[in-house]
């Protein structure tokens, strides 16, 4: 469900743990591009007498992708955590790119590097309107669980907490 606090509760264990952490909107992204790059001119070279144009992928991730990937570079033995929120609001262009990242973890041509862990989350299509159901293939590739608010269980850790009442009501 939505504001039930699935982003805090991955930051916060990031936080406890010394990992960092990286959140994506996934519903933020336009099209496949936004993950794996773009296609760009390299050079222009003369065979026969004729140009021909050499071309090369070039990778403009977004930035918390590129952010997450600074970091693990520069710091190659500790945790990252890419946090990739909303997956289930995909577009449909970018839904292949999507299954290809989570079956073998890399961005076009640009693996995931060693050391990062990867967390998803989404909500159900009744909070949504452009949630995307996944297919059999793209559950296979993810672990599952469905959370639920309970005040009850809430009230009892906010008064523990020392949470303002004003909260609390």
């Amino acid at each position: 469900e939505p504001g039930i606090g699935k982003s805090s509760v991955i930051r916060a264990m990031c936080e406890e743990r010394g990992w960092h952490f990286f959140e994506l909107l996934c519903n933020q992204l336009g099209d496949r591009a936004d993950l794996t790059g773009c296609r760009s001119i390299k050079d222009i070279e003369t065979v026969n007498g004729k140009e021909k144009e050499i071309w090369k992928q070039i990778f403009f991730p977004h930035q918390s992708v590129q952010d997450a990937i600074t970091c693990a570079t520069n710091n190659p033995n500790e945790i990252v955590v890419l946090f990739l929120d909303e997956i289930n609001c995909v577009s449909e262009t970018l839904a292949p790119a999507m299954l290809q990242f989570l079956q073998y973890k890399i961005f076009g041509r640009h693996r995931v590097p060693d050391g990062w862990i990867v967390v998803t989350a989404g909500n159900p299509p009744e909070y949504n309107n452009s949630v995307r159901e996944f297919d059999i293939v793209t559950w296979d590739r993810l672990k599952r669980i469905d959370c639920e608010p309970v005040y009850d269980i809430w009230k009892e850790y906010a008064y523990k907490a020392g949470v303002h009442a004003a909260i609390t009501t």
